[in-house]
């Protein structure tokens, strides 16, 4: 699941894709590079909101998970 893109690049329902993917055994979440929207005030704090939106679903789904970034990405 990377790079997964801020909504100023591409809007998605992280929760409807994580629904799609919730078969797993393992995901990686990430954050889009390489583009300056994805860098910005707002983009941070959108991907703090998604990581841990994503750590709770994988959590309570029981999906080993990794989010690239680590702790500073939440």
């Amino acid at each position: 699941m990377e790079p997964y893109p801020p909504p100023d690049i591409w809007s998605q329902d992280l929760h409807e894709l994580l629904d799609a993917i919730s078969f797993v055994d393992f995901v990686i979440f990430g954050k889009w590079n390489y583009d300056r929207r994805a860098s910005t005030k707002e983009a941070r704090r959108f991907y703090r909101d998604k990581a841990t939106e994503f750590r709770d679903y994988c959590e309570s789904h029981r999906i080993r998970y990794w989010i690239k970034g680590g702790e500073s990405l939440i």
